[in-house]
């Protein structure tokens, strides 16, 4: 495919809306998953996503490249335009709803996993209301956000060091417990990601994952939603996941559910 059938094939799939965003945007080819094994062709029903031989999880064939996807979520286009064309609240309304439906349970998995005091690190803390509810817990807390106008606007809202980018510098130190939630499904390197959040944990600190889990062709349809071609690049099975801690030196057990997808805790 070049790249205007592929950008045809993106906005095919893509909700009415991204066209200009989608023409900004160059796609590279992906024909092999991130844990080595050939991409296969998948449902026809879910456009660019081809499935892996070896562990079953989906990748996007063509791809935006790093550069665009820095860009998306750098950009401030992400929290803002992207998230109404797909009917989601601003960064804004999320900090107060999100106390309503999922910051709580991930209060009492931190709990679990390392009460506090601890010292905390939040990749992708989105609207920070997480990051406030942990501080007022006893944990320590840090985030990191790509987007460098959000991280100062949560900077502001909740008094926690944010920083901006996929990691805080590394000066920073080390933590006892690092949270990568419906972070893992957006970043194009995988192996890359897991090893660096290992570097940043202390001896025995602990690692808490929230992301999509699809195992089978019936429940992918019962969560087409989740298929989004230009953000959630990878879509994991169980197995892909665990191939995926394994090479990073973790091993992780089921917490608990939220929103129909598992939440699992990490540790070396």
């Amino acid at each position: 495919m070049n790249e205007r059938e592929i950008k045809r094939a993106v906005l095919q799939a893509a909700k009415p809306g991204l066209e200009a965003l989608v023409g900004r945007m160059e796609f590279q080819e992906v024909t092999r998953c991130w844990c080595g094994g050939p991409l296969e062709p998948w449902l026809e029903e879910f456009g660019l996503y081809a499935r892996c031989a070896w562990c079953g999880c989906k990748a996007v064939r063509h791809r935006p490249t790093e550069t665009s996807l820095e860009t998306l979520y750098c950009s401030g286009y992400y929290w803002t335009e992207y998230q109404a064309v797909h009917n989601c609240p601003p960064v804004e309304e999320r900090h107060e709803r999100d106390m309503q439906d999922r910051v709580p349970q991930y209060l009492e998995w931190m709990r679990e996993l390392v009460p506090p005091p601890a010292r905390t690190l939040e990749i992708g803390c989105g609207n920070g209301r997480l990051l406030a509810e942990a501080a007022r817990a006893g944990y320590h807390s840090t985030g990191a956000e790509m987007d460098a106008r959000v991280a100062a606007w949560v900077r502001e809202k909740t008094g926690a060091p944010v920083f901006a980018g996929p990691f805080p510098p590394l000066e920073e130190g080390k933590y006892d417990l690092v949270l990568a939630l419906d972070v893992l499904e957006h970043v194009p390197d995988q192996e890359r990601f897991t090893r660096e959040i290992r570097e940043r944990l202390h001896a025995g600190g602990k690692v808490m994952v929230h992301t999509p889990v699809i195992d089978t062709d019936d429940a992918a349809r019962q969560w087409r939603d989740m298929f989004n071609q230009l953000s959630h690049v990878w879509m994991h099975t169980t197995e892909s996941l665990c191939r995926l801690w394994e090479r990073a030196g973790l091993r992780g057990r089921l917490l608990g559910e939220l929103f129909g997808m598992p939440c699992y805790g990490l540790r070396g």
